[in-house]
């Protein structure tokens, strides 16, 4: 049986750094109903939250394109012409808040294959009181991710402000890795990768490498 597929047209939320001061909530579901549950249930939450209703992959794209930062994403599996893996693929390519599935259209067994393919929670569309802590959790994991972002963000630019060489050596996997101002120091080209520790050793002059083991 062939779902319905009901565009639904939102207006594009301003560019303002206003949006920043409350919760902000991108919902993609084609069925009408089901997204205004979705705003009512984390608006009844929340009031403060606002929340933005996308039904089709157009304004899905618009709304994350856009100079706006969302705080949580709540998607349907399956919409009309939007594969989940492409709504992933958005997802990461927008650095969007992670995906709570909404969704009746999974069994469990598959609901387990999207968690991995990227959603961060499921919740069945005949459970909608769970929805709300669902989405407070991903709210967390979200916020959690973005301050890891900036930290590396801020190490990298004292890395390439530094005239440290830098280098990191991974024990349990021997993959290692050097900053290129480690190969300007010793001189080498960049392309001559640095990628384990045997690499390493294997530069090394033979009376130096014998201490270096111990």
């Amino acid at each position: 049986m062939q779902k319905a597929h009901r565009r639904c047209r939102v207006a594009l939320p301003p560019k303002s750094s206003k949006l920043k001061d409350s919760e902000r909530i991108v919902v993609f579901d084609d069925d009408r109903d089901a997204a205004e549950l979705v705003r009512d249930l984390l608006t009844a939450a929340v009031p403060s939250r606002v929340v933005d209703i996308a039904g089709d992959w157009d304004t899905l794209q618009s709304l994350l394109q856009a100079d706006v930062e969302y705080h949580a994403f709540v998607s349907d599996f399956d919409v009309p012409g939007a594969a989940f893996e492409d709504v992933v693929a958005l997802q990461r390519a927008c650095e969007a808040p992670p995906i709570v599935l909404f969704t009746g259209a999974l069994d469990e067994q598959h609901a387990v294959h999207a968690l991995r393919g990227g959603a961060c929670d499921f919740v069945p569309k005949d459970q909608p009181e769970r929805l709300p802590s669902a989405v407070e959790r991903a709210i967390q994991t979200g916020r959690l991710q973005r301050a890891r972002r900036h930290l590396e963000e801020r190490y990298a630019l004292a890395v390439a402000g530094s005239m440290d060489a830098i280098w990191d050596w991974d024990l349990r996997t021997d993959a290692m890795y050097v900053s290129p101002r480690w190969h300007e120091m010793l001189g080498d080209q960049e392309g001559n990768s640095i990628g384990s520790g045997k690499s390493w050793l294997d530069r090394m002059h033979p009376e130096d490498l014998a201490f270096v083991k111990r």
